[in-house]
């Protein structure tokens, strides 16, 4: 068997992850009936501190580490970072996000934003100070957003995060992830738990073609 479809075929099975498994782990199957093992930074990965991971429709592994990007093919891991990758102004990734288009947004420790599309990685300036930024979803209309850990919900626009409304004392401090759901309501998890915004957000997404979830 091909080995990249022999990791992707035992991780996703461990994991209950992959779009292509049909079911998520038998819950009367004891965990160690499972096959394991183990990558860490003796194994090539750039750091043992992952925040982060999501497949690509290539069937590469992303890793959000702390000390930079790793793409894995099951076999070897690929890093990026600061000193190979000039437009990656930050090592520390601490969001992974795959939009429809396929590009992969990157939200890092003291360097914003940066996204990987068609092979070229650019960089996304985001409005205000802020030392962390989680890209967390896209809408349906293609829109990409994400929080900071100044409390700031962001929204891409023309090429620039800028917030939305800003300082939510509710997370204290940080915006972790973000989810729209059916009734349009905007659903942030942070550091406080977890905080929803109603009227408000509907108002906004009537104005913005936000998605109806």
């Amino acid at each position: 068997m091909n080995l990249r479809l022999l990791f992707v075929s035992v991780i996703f099975s461990c994991l209950g992850a992959a779009p292509f498994v049909s079911a998520g782990l038998d819950p009367a199957k004891e965990i160690n009936k499972y096959r394991h093992r183990v990558w860490m930074k003796k194994d090539g990965l750039p750091s043992n501190s992952v925040h982060a991971i999501v497949q690509s429709p290539d069937g590469y592994l992303w890793f959000g580490t702390d000390d930079g990007l790793a793409r894995f093919d099951g076999q070897l891991f690929t890093i990026f970072t600061t000193r190979t990758t000039p437009a990656l102004l930050g090592n520390q990734i601490f969001s992974l996000l795959l939009s429809s288009d396929s590009t992969l947004w990157i939200g890092t420790r003291g360097g914003g934003v940066n996204c990987l599309s068609n092979s070229t990685f650019s960089t996304f300036r985001v409005d205000g100070v802020s030392h962390i930024v989680w890209v967390s979803v896209e809408d349906d209309d293609g829109v990409i957003w994400g929080g900071n850990n100044d409390g700031d919900l962001l929204r891409l626009e023309n090429g620039v995060f800028v917030p939305v409304f800003t300082h939510t004392k509710a997370i204290r401090g940080a915006i972790r992830d973000i989810c729209f759901d059916r009734h349009r309501r905007l659903w942030l998890g942070g550091h406080g738990g977890v905080y929803c915004i109603a009227d408000r957000i509907q108002r906004m997404c009537s104005a913005t073609r936000s998605p109806r979830l």
